[in-house]
Formats: structure tokens, C-alpha cells, sequence
């Protein structure tokens, strides 16, 4: 079962919402190399010129087609999905992994070396009781407050 699953049938506004942020995505990326002439490898500046003014008029596509007629961005939006939630899944799951075993797991070996328990785990036979006596709260405002 997975926890997110591609929406085969996008409305309208899911559709226009994409258009809004490819065009505002596209355009960025197109002044980004406009600026710098490099995108993810330096280029000559005129071939940088002629790969924004592509962007963004990849931009502006997306943004007349989510004015106008956002059923026609439904493929491309599928599309990205497919491509994208293998990408989010093995994403997600490496993170989750590298702070389980990179954080976690140090930290609590850290722990058990050097014998702390925050738990007080311990048995002690002569304890009649483990309860840990706290201070009644005294101001009834603080119920309305707990964090």
C-alpha cells in the first residue's frame, strides 16, 4: 500500500495549479541560465541565451494552456508523476534510512555505553511501587495551556 498514490483523474484547479508552478519553475530556470550560463553544465553564452528563451517559452506554454484549457496539461502532468514517485519513493526511503542509522542508532549505542536510561528501566525488588510523585498543578489556566 503506498502512502501517496498518483491521482489518475486531476480536476481542474490540480491541473491549473501545476500550469502556475511549471510556468513559474521555467521561468526561473530560464533566468537562472540566462544569468549564469549554466544550468547543470557551463554552456557558451549564446547557446545559454537560445536554451532560456526554449524555457521560457516552455513557461509560457504551460502558463496560456493553465489560463485556457488545463485539461490539455493532463498528460504532461501524468507523466511527471510516473517519472517522479519511483524518484520519491527511493528519496524518502534513503532518508529515512541514513537518519535512522546515522542519528539515531549512534546516539542511542552513545547511550547504552555509558549506562543511561532515561526510561529507569531497572528493576529494584525493594521498591514498593516505580510512581514518580509529581506536583499537583495548582492553576486551573494551565489545563487550557499544556504545551
Amino acid at each position: 500500500m503506498a502512502m501517496v498514490e498518483i491521482n489518475w483523474k486531476p480536476d481542474r484547479d490540480q491541473l491549473r495549479g501545476y500550469g502556475w508552478i511549471a510556468l513559474v519553475a521555467f521561468g526561473l530556470l530560464g533566468a537562472w541560465l540566462w544569468w549564469k550560463h549554466a544550468l547543470f553544465v557551463q554552456m557558451q553564452p549564446q547557446t545559454a541565451q537560445t536554451v532560456a528563451k526554449v524555457l521560457w517559452a516552455v513557461a509560457g506554454a504551460h502558463g496560456l494552456l493553465a489560463l485556457a484549457a488545463p485539461a490539455a496539461l493532463k498528460p504532461i502532468y501524468l507523466g511527471l508523476m510516473l517519472v517522479t514517485m519511483p524518484i520519491g519513493f527511493v528519496v524518502s526511503h534513503v532518508v529515512i534510512f541514513l537518519t535512522f542509522f546515522g542519528i539515531f542508532l549512534p546516539v542511542g549505542l552513545i547511550m547504552r555505553l555509558f549506562g543511561y536510561d532515561p526510561m529507569h528501566r531497572s528493576f529494584d525488588r525493594a521498591a514498593r511501587t516505580y510512581w514518580i510523585p509529581r506536583e499537583p498543578v495548582t492553576d486551573v489556566k494551565r489545563y487550557f495551556r499544556q504545551f
